[in-house]
């Protein structure tokens, strides 16, 4: 797997992606109405061109013989300004159970790393069960929580960490 910096013109590559692999994770756990106008409100070209330009965030790419095949997004944070946010971090579905969102972890820890964080963050909701597991298979822990809104409907997300040693 090889993983590159996403630029302003990966977009049309990147925003069909990341509805996919919402959709995929999300859908069948929240109304449609929430679901949509969350999509509306996060996943539009101008969102992601918003996102790109900030100098506190990155898009990261991860390509399998030239295919996209998943991505991670990282962020620095103010509340936890020690800690590299991974605020979004995706696999395709059919190209899940291949180690492919391990090792699009550790490139994120390699960047927090390079970054002189101590180590990274980020938010799972408590509902995601598939997703904790794994974020504690790579030695994150719980450390607080905070609410993230979908839609109208506020959900409770928790804050696993990984700090390095």
């Amino acid at each position: 797997m090889e993983v590159r910096k996403a630029l302003l013109n990966d977009i049309p590559l990147l925003l069909p992606l990341a509805l996919e692999t919402f959709r995929d994770t999300y859908f069948h756990l929240n109304t449609p109405e929430n679901f949509q106008l969350y999509l509306r409100e996060n996943f539009t070209e101008a969102i992601f061109q918003q996102e790109l330009n900030d100098p506190t965030a990155d898009y990261w790419l991860a390509f399998i013989d030239n295919s996209l095949v998943g991505y991670a997004k990282t962020r620095s944070n103010a509340q936890y300004p020690l800690l590299l946010e991974v605020q979004r971090l995706y696999i395709a579905k059919a190209w899940h159970r291949q180690g492919l969102g391990t090792k699009l972890m550790d490139f994120c820890l390699t960047v927090a790393q390079q970054n002189q964080f101590e180590g990274i963050f980020l938010g799972v909701w408590e509902e995601n069960h598939k997703a904790i597991a794994f974020y504690q298979s790579c030695g994150f822990e719980i450390f607080d929580k905070h609410i993230f809104v979908l839609g109208e409907d506020q959900q409770e997300d928790w804050l696993m960490k990984k700090t390095f040693a």
